[in-house]
């Protein structure tokens, strides 16, 4: 499997990491020099929602599937077998970084969202819920949406985010793949508390499990480092 693309440079301190980012997102999208380059995958995400005429200073509002059509997108994913794996492989590893586990179709949509109550509260306000949609086109550079448009892992940290309104969080998704035939089926990812998410374990160190009634190899599945807030005091000012 494709190793995540990880937000934090190796030896970096999380902390000042964050504040560094904030001011390179500040000046690239204002049209100003940044302090740093921002990492090649973030800075291709920033040109092309600039160039689509996206506001970074607008918090998307997503609306969400009604019941009856997030059933038949469910039901059309292909994923529904694979869950109570992921529930009992991931799940537990979600909870204790203070994540929600979250699995995606591959149009973005959230099929399902499952996790502690804090976070999915936070989630909630977000409007990270299921039937929502996480395209980049709709919402902004995000793990999800841009994992897609790369087709690889990623960890998407702070001020990364290209909305203003998903600063205080740290994304990361990774593919799940039909092991027969390499189809993207959908993506798993796992918001929760930024600070934990961002040390937290990422989808390449994730294992994969056995895709049910298919012994001819393992889907490509994986939970994020996290999506979710730092508390107030930590954000970078």
């Amino acid at each position: 499997m494709t190793a995540v693309q990880s937000a934090l440079p190796p030896g970096a301190d999380p902390r000042a990491h964050t504040r560094l980012l904030a001011r390179v997102r500040a000046a690239a999208l204002t049209g100003g020099t940044p302090p740093a380059a921002p990492r090649p995958v973030i800075g291709a995400s920033w040109r092309r929602l600039r160039g689509s005429g996206l506001d970074p200073s607008r918090t998307p509002d997503v609306v969400p599937l009604d019941g009856a059509e997030l059933e038949r997108r469910r039901a059309e994913s292909g994923l529904a077998p694979l869950l109570p794996l992921l529930r009992e492989r991931l799940l537990p590893v979600a909870r204790d970084a203070g994540q929600v586990l979250v699995v995606v179709d591959a149009g973005c949509r959230v099929l399902w969202r499952e996790g502690g109550a804090e976070v999915r509260r936070r989630a909630d306000r977000l409007g990270f819920v299921e039937g929502s949609c996480w395209d980049e086109d709709v919402v902004g550079t995000n793990a999800i949406g841009t994992s897609v448009v790369v087709r690889a892992p990623l960890q998407v940290h702070a001020a990364e985010h290209y909305a203003e309104g998903h600063q205080p969080w740290t994304c990361a998704a990774a593919p799940l793949r039909d092991p027969v035939t390499g189809r993207v089926l959908g993506w798993s990812t796992s918001p929760g508390r930024r600070r934990r998410c961002i040390r937290a374990r990422s989808p390449s160190s994730t294992p994969s499990p056995r895709w049910p009634g298919r012994n001819s190899g393992r889907p490509t599945a994986g939970t994020s480092s996290g999506c979710g807030r730092w508390p107030r005091r930590s954000w970078p000012g």
